[in-house]
C-alpha cells in the first residue's frame, strides 16, 4: 500500500481501530477492594501463553514488530472489576468483575439484553465505564491513548459498515492502521486472510461479500492487527456450521488473550477454557463450561430446561434443551 492509499485515508475509520470513549476520561472509578459474587478474581496473577500461528509468528518477526502477544513471559491477562455503564439511569452493565487468563478464550454468555455487548465496547473503551476498573497486563487499558489502546486491542463487531469502496485486502490492512506502516503489510494480511479461509476474496469489492464472508474478513483485520486482547461480539453471526467451528477453532489456537459473546452454549462448551454468565447485567456464574454450564444454571438464566452429556470424542459438554 503506498502512503496515500486506504490506509492513510481511513485511518480513523471504525473498522481499523475502537473508537474513543463517549464521556470523559476522568469519569470516577472504584479501587479494587471486594468480591463480587459467581465472579472470578481480577487481582489473581496469570502466567502461560500458546504459541501464536506460525505464519503470522514468522511474518511478525520479520517486521520487528511481532506485537504484545509474541514478547516472551509478557502477562497479557485481562482483568475487569466492578465495571458498570448505564442508559438513562438503567443500569445495563452492574458491577460486572471478570478475569481472562492469557492466552485463552473465554465465552461471555447470557440470554438477549443481559448486557453482553455493551460489556465488550467497555472493555474496548468504545464506551466509558461509570465506574470500575479495566486492566491488561496490569495496565490501564481505559486510560491510554486511543492510538496505544488499538494497538494492543482488536474488536470483531456483529456489524460493520461502510460507504468506502474497498477490496478485501484494503479492509484487512486496516488492521495496521495503528502500527508504523511496513513493507511486510501485506504480507501479514494476505496471511491472516489464509488463516480464515478467504485469501482467494483478497481482490473482490468488501460490498459484494455475503454476512458470513464478511465476518471472516473482519476476523482477518483483527488478527493484521497482532493485538494483545481480541474482543469478539458474535462472530459466529451468519456462519455456517463449518465456519462457525473453524473461527472459533482458529481464535483458541491462536494464543491471543480472548473474550467472545456467544449466544450458542454448545459452541462455548466446546471451544472456551472459561465461561461467564451475565443475568439482567450482573454475573451470575463464571468458571471452567462443565462447572458452569449445568442444569441449574442454566435454569436460573435461560429459563429453560436441559440435559449434560459427555461429548464422546472431545470429553466436553454437550447440552440438550427442553422448553
Amino acid at each position: 500500500m503506498t502512503p496515500n492509499g486506504p490506509r492513510d485515508r481511513l485511518s480513523a475509520h471504525p473498522l481499523a481501530m475502537p473508537p474513543l470513549a463517549t464521556s470523559s476520561p476522568d469519569a470516577p472509578r472504584r479501587s479494587p477492594g471486594h468480591d463480587e459474587p459467581g465472579a472470578t478474581d481480577p487481582r489473581a496473577a496469570h502466567d502461560g501463553r500458546r504459541l501464536s500461528d506460525g505464519k503470522h509468528a514468522d511474518a511478525a518477526e520479520r517486521t520487528g514488530s511481532a506485537g504484545r502477544t509474541g514478547s516472551a513471559g509478557r502477562r497479557d491477562s485481562l482483568d475487569v472489576f466492578d465495571v458498570s455503564w448505564s442508559v438513562d439511569g438503567t443500569l445495563i452493565v452492574d458491577g460486572v468483575s471478570l478475569s481472562a487468563k492469557a492466552g485463552t478464550l473465554t465465552g461471555l454468555l447470557g440470554p438477549n439484553g443481559s448486557g453482553k455487548s455493551s460489556l465488550l465496547r467497555s472493555i474496548a473503551g468504545m464506551t466509558r465505564p461509570e465506574r470500575g476498573v479495566v486492566s491488561l497486563g496490569g495496565e490501564d487499558l481505559l486510560g491510554m491513548r486511543r492510538r496505544e489502546r488499538a494497538r494492543r486491542v482488536a474488536v470483531v463487531e456483529q456489524e460493520t459498515h461502510t460507504d468506502v469502496p474497498l477490496r478485501v485486502l484494503d479492509v484487512v490492512l486496516l488492521g495496521r492502521t495503528p502500527h508504523k506502516a511496513t513493507e511486510h503489510d501485506d504480507e501479514l494480511a494476505r496471511s491472516a486472510l489464509d488463516t480464515v479461509g478467504m485469501q482467494r476474496f483478497a481482490d473482490r469489492d468488501w460490498h459484494t461479500l455475503s454476512g458470513g464472508e464478511r465476518q471472516r474478513v473482519h476476523l482477518a483485520r483483527a488478527l493484521a492487527q497482532e493485538p494483545e486482547l481480541l474482543l469478539l461480539d458474535e462472530p459466529t453471526n451468519h456462519l455456517d456450521v463449518h465456519f462457525q467451528l473453524s473461527l472459533l477453532g482458529n481464535v483458541r489456537e491462536l494464543g491471543v488473550t480472548s473474550l467472545a459473546a456467544l449466544h450458542d452454549l454448545n459452541l462455548a462448551a466446546s471451544y472456551c477454557d472459561h465461561v461467564v454468565v451475565l443475568d439482567r447485567g450482573r454475573v451470575a456464574a463464571a468458571g471452567a463450561p462443565e462447572d458452569v454450564l449445568v442444569p441449574e444454571v442454566i435454569r436460573r438464566v435461560f429459563a429453560v430446561d436441559c440435559d449434560v452429556h459427555t461429548n464422546p470424542r472431545t470429553g466436553r459438554p454437550v447440552l440438550m434443551f427442553f422448553p
